[in-house]
């Protein structure tokens, strides 16, 4: 809107609506992440000197890739490995992928807690040369960028050496969620909306910001007369209709 007064000076203020608060697992956001892994195998798999599969428990590490399809809803794929003393003498190697949808339950502030189900893929490398496939689940909480779960993979193969059996395991580490800022829900409010001023005559405007749900600075620019980092305007000498945004 736009109107002049004989040696006035009228402001017209730009801005746009305030914005909304954003949910942190929106669909659309990706998660990276990384972590430390302990593995208790199935007591069977030490019988095994054939495939030379683990006698003992182990610790290793491993990345994570994910992406939510819906609200608190993702579609997970990690990988992990680690080394271990092998039935019958040697090293065997141990590269776990698993592949499956995991729900975020909001549980208040940064903290959700974890259900999932998921496919394995054991590859058993080094001296041995096994693999096998089941499915399992995990649980656990997130605790904003830490994670940390229990999991468990059940292989239904009966093996004629070492049969069916479980592996469990506890994982800890850092995730990062990104791209989860809706910048249609960013926005500015201004007061006041306008204001008509004399010469050297001055006025004070607020802002208020919002980026991705969280409140962020303003910055402060006028068409005409000057105005400071917290708002203060003073009308120049020459009248007209200037924009402060």
């Amino acid at each position: 809107r736009t109107m002049r007064h004989r040696g006035k000076l009228l402001l017209v203020l730009a801005g746009a609506a305030a914005a909304v608060p954003l949910a942190a697992q929106s669909a659309g956001t990706f998660e990276l992440g990384a972590f430390g892994r302990y593995t208790k195998f199935g007591k069977t798999l030490a019988t095994d000197f054939v495939n030379k599969l683990p006698t003992d428990n182990s610790f290793g590490g491993g990345a994570r890739l994910g992406v939510f399809v819906v609200k608190n809803l993702a579609i997970e794929v990690d990988g992990s490995y680690m080394k271990d003393d092998a039935a019958g003498g040697g090293k065997v190697s141990h590269l776990p992928i698993h592949a499956g949808l995991t729900y975020n339950l909001p549980l208040g502030g940064k903290v959700a807690f974890l259900l999932g189900a998921r496919y394995v893929r054991n590859i058993y490398g080094a001296d041995a040369d096994f693999k096998d496939n089941g499915f399992g689940g995990l649980a656990g909480f997130r605790l904003g960028p830490l994670r940390l779960e229990g999991t468990i993979d059940k292989m239904t193969d009966d093996h004629p050496i070492h049969g069916t059996y479980h592996n469990w395991g506890v994982q800890a580490g850092l995730s990062l969620l990104l791209g989860n800022c809706k910048k249609s829900g960013d926005g500015v409010t201004i007061a006041p909306s306008s204001a008509t001023l004399d010469p050297g005559q001055r006025s004070t405007f607020t802002a208020t910001a919002t980026r991705c749900g969280k409140p962020t600075g303003v910055v402060f620019t006028a068409t005409g007369g000057t105005i400071t980092e917290t708002g203060e305007y003073t009308a120049g000498s020459s009248p007209g209709t200037f924009t402060v945004t």
